[in-house]
C-alpha cells in the first residue's frame, strides 16, 4: 500500500540478503534491527487489479483492439485468451507496433488458446501448444505482447471460426 495515496500495488521480488547487527541494548530489550536487500523483476510496481479488454473476432476479419496502457512503464506480462465459439480455428495472428506473431493448430469449438507473455507459455486447454507458435519477421519488441505506455493498437485475426478474445495485463507505475 503506497503511503502517498493508499493504492495497493505489488512487485515480484527475490530476497538476496538479510543483515542483523546486534548491540547489547537490543539483547536486553528483545529487539532485532534487520536490513533486507531485494532484487525486483522489471520496472515499477504493478496495479493490484489487472486491466481487461474483451471482444469478439469473426472468421478471417482483422479485429482491432486498442489497449491503453496508463502505467509509467511497459507492461510485458499480457495474457491473450482466444475462446473458440464456432468452427475450427486453425490460425491466430496478432500484429501491432513491433508485435507480429501467429499460432497455427486446431482449436475446436469451446477450446481455448492462452498466450501468456509474462510466463512465455502457449497453452491449448491447459496442454502445451507452443509448437504452433511463431514470431514473425516484423516482431521487434522484447517479449511477445509488450504494451508501451499510451495507446497500443493491436490487430487480431482468427481463421476458421469465431472467437471471444480477452486481453489482460497489469499496469506498472512508479
Amino acid at each position: 500500500r503506497r503511503d502517498a495515496d493508499g493504492v495497493l500495488t505489488w512487485q515480484w521480488a527475490r530476497l538476496l540478503q538479510v543483515k542483523h547487527e546486534q548491540d547489547i541494548n537490543e539483547r536486553v530489550a528483545a529487539v532485532a534491527t534487520i536490513t533486507a536487500a531485494f532484487e525486483v523483476a522489471g520496472s515499477g510496481w504493478m496495479a493490484s487489479d489487472p486491466t481487461t479488454i474483451t471482444t469478439i473476432a469473426v472468421d478471417g476479419v482483422q479485429k482491432p483492439v486498442l489497449a491503453e496502457c496508463t502505467g509509467d512503464f511497459p507492461a510485458s506480462d499480457a495474457v491473450l485468451t482466444v475462446l473458440s465459439s464456432s468452427g475450427t480455428i486453425t490460425l491466430v495472428e496478432v500484429t501491432g507496433p513491433g508485435i507480429e506473431w501467429s499460432w497455427a493448430g486446431s482449436l475446436l469449438i469451446w477450446q481455448s488458446l492462452v498466450v501468456d507473455a509474462g510466463a512465455l507459455t502457449v497453452r491449448k486447454n491447459d496442454a502445451d501448444a507452443y509448437s504452433g507458435f511463431a514470431l514473425g519477421v516484423g516482431h521487434t519488441v522484447a517479449g511477445w505482447l509488450t504494451l508501451l505506455p499510451g495507446l497500443n493498437p493491436l490487430w487480431i485475426r482468427v481463421t476458421g471460426g469465431s472467437a471471444s478474445l480477452s486481453l489482460v495485463w497489469n499496469e506498472r507505475g512508479a
